[in-house]
């Protein structure tokens, strides 16, 4: 019977906060691919399904480090390639779901415009000359 050293014991800590955390995180994308979640922004989706996809690649890349096996260390590696696409697909995802989210908000400010509010005694202003306008009146 072989004892646990302090460095193997400080090892296991990280990896159970490790862990824990991916635990923490993943659970709003998790929410959000459950059946009954309502969600049907194919971009919200495609994130979610992403970030799950890139948590399950990682926990094997440390399930595989655990065992002391050597895949995924090389930077050439199948699973390490893997793992760096997801990263990038999901932040080109994250990006579309920030401008889509910005539309909306712009879109949803703008309509409510003082004169276009009921009972509003506003006027709205009138468009702002382009800079083409503006030459063509000099």
């Amino acid at each position: 019977i072989t004892m646990a050293t302090p460095a193997s014991l400080e090892a296991l800590a990280k990896t159970d906060k490790a862990l824990k955390e991916i635990l923490l995180q993943l659970r709003p994308f998790l929410e959000i691919l459950a059946p009954d979640s309502g969600v049907e922004d194919p971009n919200r989706l495609a994130m979610a399904r992403t970030a799950v996809a890139l948590s399950l690649g990682t926990l094997q890349y440390m399930g595989n480090r655990l065992r002391g096996s050597s895949q995924g260390k090389n930077p050439k590696d199948p699973l390490r390639l893997e793992l760096n696409r997801m990263r990038q697909i999901l932040i080109q995802v994250q990006k579309k779901v920030k401008e889509n989210t910005a539309a909306a908000e712009e879109a949803s400010s703008s309509s409510l415009t003082p004169a276009k509010r009921k009972g509003s005694k506003e006027e709205a202003l009138p468009p702002a000359p382009s800079s083409s306008a503006k030459k063509a009146k000099m």
